[in-house]
């Protein structure tokens, strides 16, 4: 009679771990929000609404050996 909620591994590290260690640019920042917003975009649009979004929940990684 439990609930389980399986989430997938997902490589890299939290947000708010990263920025512990690195000094994001302008120009970083401003990519981060909009890959957030675009993935809010993209949940909401497949009727699934996010409730804990903050930088603990936003996991920067590596996508073509490049960070964020």
């Amino acid at each position: 009679g439990l609930a389980w909620i399986a989430m997938e591994h997902l490589p890299g590290e939290p947000l708010d771990t990263y920025m512990e260690s690195n000094d994001l640019s302008l120009a970083e920042v401003l990519e981060v929000i909009e890959q957030v917003c675009l993935s809010l975009d993209e949940a909401h649009a497949a009727g699934i609404v996010h409730r804990d979004l903050k930088p603990e929940n936003i996991f920067i990684d590596n996508v073509n050996n490049r960070r964020l």
